[in-house]
């Protein structure tokens, strides 16, 4: 797995926790996706991750937030936050050569 594969998963994970409510309606009347997988899979490693970036990636995947706005919320820097990020896609690739 490559980074670009990390960032394009985790575009998935925040697309499904926008629209969780819907998407969830059609997973439960039988119409499955792997979307189901993914997020436990990045749920599953991001409970070894400090606890910073867990908080970026419950930020910006699980809630939504633009960095922007986690950055604000967090009274960091959006600069800090992106720094921060690449430490969070650098986590989920180590974890993902194990």
């Amino acid at each position: 797995m490559t980074e670009h594969d990390i960032r394009m998963e985790l575009r998935q994970i925040r697309y499904y926790h926008l629209h969780k409510k819907h998407l969830d309606i059609s997973l439960k009347n039988g119409i499955p996706n792997r979307i189901t997988q993914i997020t436990k899979k990045y749920n599953r490693l991001i409970k070894d991750a400090p606890i910073l970036l867990y908080h970026i990636y419950v930020g910006l995947y699980i809630w939504g937030q633009t960095q922007e706005a986690l950055a604000f919320d967090m009274d960091f820097t959006t600069d800090y936050i992106s720094k921060c990020h690449k430490k969070l896609i650098k986590f989920f690739f180590e974890k993902s050569l194990e």
